[in-house]
Formats: structure tokens, C-alpha cells, sequence
């Protein structure tokens, strides 16, 4: 006859501890950890076209931005006309198939001065971006990765920049000093980078004393190859922005200057400088004014549209990935 208590039957159960199974001679078994889920990357092309596919006023913006350079840049071959020959016989001529923005008050041709002046203005508005971009890069980064004495007279300096009337200033110096396109460029850009340098060493300090950081100078990585590779890298999503949002604001600050009598001189054909020819025309011949004047707007509408998609898009918090 067999018996069965409660107390012989614990010892025929294998022993268990708590959480961990009993470990066979020879072999050692290690406790399963918990894994953590497989998270989607944050950043990447693909996600970033993918967003944009998903966004109709973006992918609008981005393809009406390139058409316009698209047909700058290939203005010869859009038209057969001459930006500046004059032909008195076809003055204030409206739009029609021959001439489709119609003819100024010398009889040239609008459509080819308008393509030709978007070289002008797009060239300009990138150059000035692209130089603020690199002073905005340079001083931010030291001053987020040195701190100290760097960081204040750096940001005391941004600080007094931001202080000042920017337009004016660049009145001042376009009017002093002889204008041409390079000079433009190297005014607007060495005016536009502060806020570009607030950006950059904000990122700066924030990712200074993360570990891989300690591990670069650990190795006997340069401070500089430090800013470079490790770095600057992490600026890319506010730069990608602020280059944006610095675009339109670089054509605006070119075609005004060119408006005032300030930028591009004539015969050279520029956004702002045809704006300044057709005020006297506005009544008579409109078509003068507007097509100029709409290629600003839509240029730098094109602009902040990109820039508001690129802040959600680069946002990991605020982005949504379908």
C-alpha cells in the first residue's frame, strides 16, 4: 500500500528556486533576461520620405521650389529671347504665347529677365545661407564644447549681434562699400548666423558629456575631430531647419536691398531690382510688377512650408511614422 502526505509529495517535485530552474551538473544555465522591444529608428532617408510622401503641401512646396531653380538655371533653354535686348516697338506688351509674363517699359522680355533674375536671387539667398550656416557651426560648437570664458564671449558677442538692427546695418554696409553679388552674399551671411549658433550649442552641450564622447578623448581623439565626427553629426536636424527658414530669409533681405537701390545693380536682372523698375507702372502695365513679386512669394513660402516639415519630421517627440 502506498501512502501519500502533502510532505512526501514536495520531495518527489524537482527543485526550483525562485525565477530559476534547477541547474544540471555540467552545464550552467544563465536567467533569461527580458528583451526590449525592437524600436523603429528615429532617423533615416527612408523616413524621411516617407513622411513626405504623407504630406501633400510639403511634397507641393519642395517640387515648386525645384521647378522654379530647374528653370533658372536652364533659362537659355526655356526661351529663345534675349534678357537684354531692347525693342522700343514692343513696349508694355501683356502676357500672350509670344512673350508669357509679357514685356517691360523696353520692350524686353519678362519671362526670360524673371528666370534669369531667380538665378540671381536663389544664388545669392544660398550662398549668404550656406556661410551663415558654417559661422553659426563654428561658434556654436566651440562655445558648447569649450564653455568657460569661450562660451561667454562668443554668446555675449551673439547677444549684442541680436541686439542690433540687422537691416540696417546691412543698408550701411551695402551702400559703403561697392555691390556686387559676392559682397551681398558675405554681408547677409555674416549677419544671419546667430541664431544658427544658439541652435548648434545647445545640441553641443547637451551631447558634450554623454559616454562615446569620454570614450573619443579616452582614445586621444582631438578635440577637433571630437566636433567634427562626433558632433556636429547631432546638428543636423535643427542646421537642416534653420538653412531652410535662412533661405527665405536671405532672398527677402536680397530682393529688398535690390529694391532699395541697394543690391544688384542693373542691367543685371534680379528679383528686387524689377520690383524697383515697375513701381512707376503699376497702373499702366501691372504684369510688370506682379510676376517678379510672385516668384518671391511662392520662393519663400516653398521655403517655410519645408522648414515647419522638416521641424515635425526631424522631431522624434512630435513625429508620427505611419
Amino acid at each position: 500500500m502506498v501512502y501519500s502526505t502533502p510532505a512526501l509529495d514536495t520531495l518527489d517535485k524537482p527543485k526550483r528556486s525562485r525565477g530559476i530552474e534547477e541547474q544540471t551538473p555540467g552545464r550552467s544555465r544563465r536567467p533569461q533576461m527580458p528583451r526590449a522591444p525592437k524600436q523603429r529608428p528615429l532617423g533615416g532617408r527612408r523616413n524621411l520620405l516617407k513622411l513626405l510622401r504623407g504630406n501633400t503641401l510639403a511634397s507641393a512646396a519642395l517640387v515648386l521650389l525645384g521647378f522654379i531653380a530647374i528653370c533658372s538655371l536652364a533659362a537659355p533653354l526655356v526661351s529663345s529671347q534675349s534678357r537684354d535686348k531692347i525693342d522700343l516697338t514692343k513696349q508694355y506688351q501683356s502676357p500672350s504665347i509670344e512673350h508669357p509674363f509679357g514685356t517691360d517699359d523696353l520692350g524686353r522680355d519678362l519671362f526670360v529677365r524673371v528666370m534669369y533674375g531667380g538665378r540671381v536671387s536663389l544664388g545669392v539667398g544660398v550662398m549668404a545661407m550656406l556661410i551663415a550656416l558654417f559661422l553659426g557651426l563654428v561658434a556654436g560648437g566651440l562655445a558648447g564644447y569649450y564653455g568657460g570664458i569661450v562660451d561667454t564671449l562668443i554668446m555675449r558677442f551673439v547677444d549684442l549681434m541680436l541686439a542690433v538692427p540687422v537691416f540696417f546695418v546691412i543698408l550701411f554696409l551695402s551702400s559703403v562699400i561697392v555691390p556686387s553679388i559676392l559682397m551681398i552674399c558675405l554681408i547677409i551671411g555674416m549677419t544671419q548666423w546667430m541664431e544658427v549658433a544658439r541652435l548648434v550649442r545647445g545640441v553641443v552641450l547637451s551631447t558634450r558629456e554623454l559616454e562615446f564622447i569620454d570614450a573619443a578623448r579616452a582614445l586621444g581623439v582631438t578635440d577637433n575631430m571630437i566636433l567634427v565626427r562626433h558632433l556636429f553629426p547631432h546638428t543636423t536636424a535643427p542646421v537642416l531647419v534653420a538653412g531652410t527658414l535662412g533661405l527665405a530669409q536671405a532672398i527677402i533681405i536680397e530682393s529688398a536691398l535690390s529694391f532699395l537701390g541697394f543690391g544688384i545693380q542693373p542691367p543685371t536682372p534680379s528679383w528686387g531690382a524689377m520690383l524697383q523698375n515697375a513701381q512707376g507702372y503699376l497702373s499702366t502695365a501691372p504684369w510688370i510688377a506682379i510676376f517678379p513679386g510672385l516668384m518671391i512669394c511662392l520662393t519663400v513660402i516653398s521655403c517655410y512650408v519645408l522648414g515647419d516639415f522638416l521641424t515635425n519630421a526631424l522631431n522624434p517627440i512630435r513625429r508620427k511614422i505611419p
